[in-house]
């Protein structure tokens, strides 16, 4: 099945996407056909006004749960790491170069009540940049969460990586991240994923999605296709039908 074949239609986004085109909430999304279902995305408190684009996908009870979300608008920053903190999201794999002048600074920064402190941060000999964050509210007495921030800044904007070296490392970063901890957030720029690319080209952004089932069934990366459609297709994770899919070590 194609992805031309599982858009929705207008009238469908209407009454499936309602809290996202909320007049409230559509200035929250980066584009206006790139919407969170209302049955699987991620709410929350409404301290945080309880709307953010992003969606929850599970693949089994074995591998870790993930959010697939768009990056961060400069108006949504904060709303992002209320995710970050309320959903105790221990890995942030970022497919995309930095954008809307955000700049990811070694030192402590601040959004809204929330502060960020990058504890360190190297380059992988795959071009991986590698952070481990702690994020906390301000004023917090609790200890912070110590996020691992791995960011591939090569993945091409419109195509696929040359080789899958990285893409293997990142496997590497995320396999042995215990479900408990939390879910497992992934973005690029949409967070939809490359769609031109198609349901099946190999290392698409949905390449991420298929990560935790080639974990599960740990079969040195091989990728069972038919449950891949499946799970993606049941799932919907955005309008547009296709997905993505402590500081743990050093």
């Amino acid at each position: 099945m194609t992805l031309q074949a599982t858009r929705m239609r207008a009238s469908e986004m209407k009454s499936r996407c309602s809290v996202a085109l909320n007049s409230v909430n559509i200035s929250k999304n980066r584009y206006t056909d790139v919407l969170p279902f209302d049955n699987n995305r991620v709410v929350l408190d409404p301290s945080a006004k309880g709307y953010i684009n992003a969606t929850f996908i599970k693949i089994s009870e074995r591998v870790s749960q993930f959010i697939a979300t768009q990056g961060p608008l400069p108006h949504t920053f904060e709303d992002f790491w209320e995710m970050i903190i309320q959903h105790h999201c221990p890995v942030i794999v970022m497919l995309t170069q930095l954008v809307d002048n955000y700049k990811a600074d070694d030192g402590p920064r601040q959004f809204g009540n929330i502060c960020i402190v990058t504890k360190w941060i190297k380059t992988s000999q795959t071009s991986l940049i590698l952070r481990c964050l702690e994020v906390n509210y301000i004023e917090s007495k609790e200890p912070p969460l110590c996020v691992l921030h791995i960011q591939y800044p090569d993945w091409p904007d419109h195509g696929v990586p040359k080789d899958t070296l990285a893409v293997c490392e990142i496997l590497k970063q995320t396999s042995n991240v215990p479900p408990s901890l939390g879910p497992i957030v992934v973005h690029c720029s949409a967070g939809i994923g490359l769609s031109e690319l198609g349901w099946f080209r190999p290392w698409s952004n949905t390449s991420f999605a298929m990560m935790p089932l080639s974990m599960n069934l740990k079969t040195s990366f091989q990728i069972p296709i038919k449950r891949v459609h499946n799970v993606l297709y049941s799932n919907k994770v955005h309008a547009t039908g296709s997905l993505l899919p402590s500081c743990l070590h050093k």
